[in-house]
């Protein structure tokens, strides 16, 4: 072949290539384009759900909130044994029905009965798989109890919860959990039945993405127009409203069963200290409504809006938005449509907000 046709052939090549290359280069443009249009998230401007916020390798992210972005901090009661469910207390000595849908439960068999002590001394540790949570219980007369100093066992049970706001319970979570309490379980002695890995990876997945739409949470601002307040002034106007201050640095409003039906946090950033209320001013305060953890029977959002007035009042604030536009009648009362939405979909999925259940997946 003569230099000349070899020249034209590599030249051809090279053409088919660059026209090959350009295509895909095209074709990447037109995906991208499609992909920004028809999968962008549009969350609502006052009412956001974890379906539209960032997941990342190990689930799902803290969800945002529809009006101010400042994280969620919880207080929920942390009982003798077992993790924080919110729906447990150290006090608690009543029978436990375990909620099988959203625990994986391993059975721990007894050659003989075990004290309380003996299961403590070894077990203390295992109060959370990973993320999750892990109820470690005993039966006494056939009903399951939380472990506590002075009873006595015939079997044990280490219930590990498939799933909450920081995602699924994942292989490295449950297998390396499974292996502790085995090494554990034999100082008892004890024997582990355990459920097969696939299975409970399975259910904690697909359990998870039932709850992601479900969890919304709502943010009432109010802003001061001219300049700053004394957070002593707020705690003593959010005092008279029936709301106190916790260890997690906001106002709450506490329901009969000491449950925080809503809060009251800093719109600045940092959170309220009891021993610096006198010395500590802010602009902006925010209202959150957490809806999956507020029985809807308690009509939280008609509270929380007729304590956003109170509150807007007493203290010369205006509510706002992100933006620090007025929130008119009408903008609330559809946020309210929606929150209504929200909890009928909780109710069909057979999470009702503010249910042992509920409180448990969204925490």
């Amino acid at each position: 072949m003569s230099q000349m046709r070899i020249a034209l052939a590599l030249l051809g090549i090279l053409l088919i290539l660059a026209v090959w290359v350009f295509n895909k280069y095209q074709e990447g443009r037109v995906r991208k384009s499609v992909e920004r249009t028809f999968s962008k998230a549009h969350p609502d401007a006052l009412l956001a759900s974890r379906a539209g916020a960032v997941r990342d390798d190990l689930g799902r992210s803290e969800p945002s909130l529809g009006i101010d972005a400042q994280p969620i901090a919880h207080s929920m009661a942390d009982p003798v044994f077992g993790a924080a469910t919110g729906h447990l207390t150290a006090t608690d000595d009543a029978p436990i029905v375990l909620d099988d849908a959203i625990y994986a439960v391993i059975s721990l068999s007894l050659e003989q009965a075990v004290s309380g002590e003996r299961v403590l001394g070894v077990l203390q540790p295992f109060r959370r798989a990973g993320r999750q949570n892990v109820l470690l219980l005993g039966s006494t007369d056939d009903a399951l109890h939380l472990i506590r100093p002075g009873g006595r066992y015939e079997s044990l049970v280490a219930a590990v919860q498939l799933a909450n706001r920081s995602g699924a319970l994942n292989e490295i979570e449950y297998s390396e959990f499974v292996a502790r309490l085995q090494h554990a379980a034999e100082q008892i002695p004890a024997v582990c039945d355990v459920p097969d890995m696939r299975e409970t990876i399975a259910r904690a997945r697909a359990l998870d993405a039932r709850c992601a739409p479900l969890d919304a949470q709502i943010g009432i601002n109010l802003a001061n127009p001219d300049g700053a307040w004394s957070v002593e002034l707020i705690a003593e106007k959010s005092k008279a409203l029936g709301m106190f201050l916790r260890v997690d640095g906001h106002f709450h409003a506490v329901v009969a069963d000491g449950r925080s039906l809503f809060f009251l946090q800093n719109g600045d950033g940092a959170a309220f200290r009891a021993d610096a209320l006198a010395t500590t001013q802010t602009s902006r305060l925010t209202l959150i409504l957490d809806v999956p953890r507020a029985p809807e029977a308690l009509s939280p959002y008609a509270q929380m809006t007729s304590t956003a007035h109170e509150l807007a009042g007493g203290l010369g604030a205006m509510l706002v938005d992100d933006e620090l536009r007025t929130l008119t009648p009408a903008m609330l009362a559809a946020i309210g449509d929606q929150i209504q939405a929200v909890y009928a979909k909780l109710a069909i999925e057979e999470i009702p907000a503010g249910s042992p259940r509920a409180l448990a997946l969204f925490s």
